[in-house]
């Protein structure tokens, strides 16, 4: 019976493992669709720079850098300069 409950226990870990982890925007924004909401609507509120953070077109700028940024999976890399 231990060893079922040995081989349970790495399967969840490995399960786990295997779960994507959250990037810092989901995890400080919840999604990143509230982190682009947030981000936007400091622009509307004269808060954040909009030319900075979205662009001229609206579609650019920090905001769009963080969003590749994010899509990218860049922060789950290792800071050693490495490509994931």
């Amino acid at each position: 019976m231990a060893s079922v409950r040995c081989l349970s226990a790495r399967l969840r870990k490995l399960e786990q493992a295997r779960m994507p982890a959250l990037s810092p925007l989901e995890l400080a924004y919840g999604s990143l669709q509230a982190f682009e909401a947030s981000i936007r609507a400091d622009v509307d509120a004269g808060v954040l720079d909009r030319h900075d953070m979205i662009g001229p077109s609206g579609d650019g700028g920090v905001l769009r850098a963080l969003l590749t940024w994010h899509t990218n999976r860049v922060w789950s890399c290792g800071g050693d300069g490495n490509r994931c």
